[in-house]
């Protein structure tokens, strides 16, 4: 069998979102299968593919939803539980994650942080 590639468009441009771009994103949590503590999160996290390892994390993709980068995607994992603990015992990569999700909601919300 034989394919005329003469009358298929060129590839979309793959050059990479510059740094410092603002982007209005929109965020779905891609289901990785493993229970959570309760019934809302039943299903939802995904644990990491470390051997040994105790770590959940969500499984985000972004969509730029807007502008000259509209459609395009990226993805981040987000620990929510398991790893290295502080000195208290909590998830360091959970605090991390907390703090992520919290300058997002700033962002979104037009809020300044206050530290």
């Amino acid at each position: 069998m034989t394919f005329d590639m003469n009358d298929v468009a060129p590839q979309q441009s793959g050059d990479l979102i510059p740094d410092g771009t603002f982007a209005k994103v929109t965020m779905s949590i891609r289901k990785g299968g493993t229970d959570g503590m309760s019934e809302v999160d039943r299903g939802l996290l995904k644990p990491s593919n470390q051997p040994g390892s105790d770590v959940l994390m969500v499984d985000a993709e972004f969509t730029v939803a807007e502008g000259r980068f509209a459609r395009r995607k990226f993805w981040q994992n987000f620990t929510v539980q398991g790893g290295k603990l502080d000195e208290q015992g909590q998830s360091i990569g959970w605090k991390i994650s907390k703090s992520q999700f919290r300058a997002m909601i700033d962002s979104a919300l037009g809020l300044r942080p206050s530290r």
